[in-house]
């Protein structure tokens, strides 16, 4: 826009019949004059972001609150079954004569190696002009990490260090505040953004990032690691703070979406959760009332799309039977996904049922299934899907499969060999939207989640009303039921919706 608004000038200048030479330093003076201008404008903002960063560190220097934080609240009101039962043989109610139409295939992505952004070239210029002084590089140090399998590069000042040593208390939290403020880490935050953008990071995996490359910088320091993950995350304009006991730093993150089996403190009406500590462990902690001026955004945990993590895939087979044939499914994973949706924090159902899968699973899975769906009836490809995902994998609840409960993603419920009641109707719903088109609701009894189905025509076998359509109960975990059947625990329980 500049450059193009240089031209303009240049071009009148040379109408109104000025020579070559004098609108040379015309053009040199107003160039002058606009970047003293804008110099004069970053100046400005400077300060006023020097004058926040010394009233914020001044007021962390005050006293703090002591807080009890709140245990984590569960998902679940009631343990799972550890058990589950299998459905007596019976006929398939049919639910839809329509036959199943010709499924697109996807096709994978072409994956792009992750690389420092280039500088742009620069613009051509109208006029000649002097040639200026190749632009130091502003961080001494470089970086070499991997972030889930995907190498990453940045540039970074070894005064980003911080010695933060215990016992804790908020003067020392303070003066890290004041080191890191005086820094000259502009560049390096819009690093950190851009690597945010092209991983297609959400404010979760932006915040494995920038504790990360915080841990990094600060040779493995969890506490170092923890203040300067607050600093930058502020900086990027979160609602975050830190909390401190005798031993520990906390970041604390009120969320979109809430944090289950995560401790918390209320401030003002606000959950901001633990993101950082042991889940579920309640004592006293310190903290103070204020966010840092015009940070307001928070955690985000939704997964709108895939994130870009680059690593080599791996292959697996699933097998299962349906009227009387068996089937083998190849699906493929990416272990870099599945790393980083492991360290994800349990939340509200609807992320998970909402989740996209990554590229290369999704088109393995779909061209495995398919062909065994075309040309079947609406009945028969839903029952045979739900065949799939009910004996697919062995079941085993999640304190004993993984020590707590997690909920799993479609990505990872076809990576692990055991998955429970959540984890099949996640899988399942997905399947079901992917391949037939249907819509598809999540629900939840007391200690079990299933998934019921909308498909137009007579309503036969268990289902439910909702916003004035019937969906048809489809249980991924009860073995060998059709869509229809509910588990006979469940028959007469009117269930919650947790996914629509």
């Amino acid at each position: 826009m500049r450059i193009m608004k240089k031209v303009t000038i240049f071009l009148l200048l040379i109408v109104i019949g000025l020579t070559q030479t004098d609108v040379e330093e015309m053009m040199k003076k107003i160039e002058q004059a606009t970047q003293k201008e804008m110099e004069e404008t970053q100046k400005k903002v400077d300060q006023y972001i020097s004058a926040q960063d010394s009233a914020f560190a001044a007021f962390l220097e005050q006293e703090w609150e002591l807080f009890n934080t709140d245990p984590g609240k569960e998902v679940l009101e009631k343990p799972k079954p550890k058990d589950i039962p299998v459905a007596k043989p019976e006929p398939e109610i049919e639910l839809s004569k329509e036959k199943v139409k010709d499924i697109p295939i996807p096709e994978k992505k072409k994956e792009e190696e992750i690389r420092p952004e280039p500088q742009p070239a620069p613009e051509p210029k109208p006029i000649q002009e002097e040639k200026k002084p190749k632009e130091k590089q502003p961080y001494e140090q470089t970086l070499k990490m991997d972030f889930y399998g995907t190498p990453l590069e940045i540039n970074y000042s070894k005064e980003f260090k911080t010695n933060l040593e215990s016992p804790f208390d908020n003067k020392n939290i303070s003066a890290s505040w004041k080191h890191l403020a005086a820094t000259k880490y502009e560049d390096f935050l819009k690093q950190l953004q851009n690597y945010q953008s092209r991983l297609n990071m959400n404010g979760w995996g932006y915040y494995k990032l920038v504790e990360q490359v915080g841990k990094k910088i600060n040779n493995g320091s969890q506490s170092d690691a923890t203040v300067f993950t607050w600093f930058f995350l502020t900086k990027s304009g979160y609602k975050v703070r830190v909390a401190y006991n005798d031993n520990n730093v906390y970041i604390l993150m009120p969320s979109s979406s809430m944090l289950y089996s995560t401790s918390y403190l209320t401030i003002d009406g606000d959950k901001y959760f633990l993101i950082n500590r042991e889940r579920n462990k309640k004592d006293k902690i310190y903290s103070y009332r204020r966010d840092y001026p015009e940070a307001d955004k928070v955690l985000d945990l939704k997964l709108a799309t895939e994130p870009e993590l680059t690593s080599q895939t791996r292959q697996k087979k699933l097998k299962f039977d349906y009227m009387g044939q068996s089937h083998t499914i190849k699906v493929e994973y990416k272990p870099a996904v599945i790393d980083f949706l492991t360290d994800y924090p349990q939340t509200d159902y609807d992320i998970y049922f909402s989740a996209p899968m990554n590229n290369d699973g999704r088109v393995t899975l779909v061209k495995s299934l398919a062909p065994l769906l075309e040309g079947k009836s609406t009945t028969e490809a839903v029952n045979l899907l739900l065949r799939f995902v009910q004996t697919s994998f062995q079941y085993k609840t999640d304190d004993l499969n993984f020590g707590r409960e997690k909920p799993l993603f479609p990505d990872e419920t076809l990576f692990y060999p055991f998955s429970d009641c959540e984890d099949r109707s996640i899988l399942f719903a997905y399947l079901t939207k992917e391949l037939l088109g249907l819509d598809v609701i999540g629900i939840k009894y007391p200690g079990h989640v299933a998934t019921a189905i909308n498909i137009k025509g007579p309503v036969k076998g268990d289902y439910l009303s909702y916003n004035g359509e019937n969906y048809i109960i489809c249980d991924p975990t009860y073995i060998n039921a059709n869509a229809g059947q509910s588990m006979p625990e469940y028959k007469n329980v009117k269930p919650e919706i947790v996914f629509q």
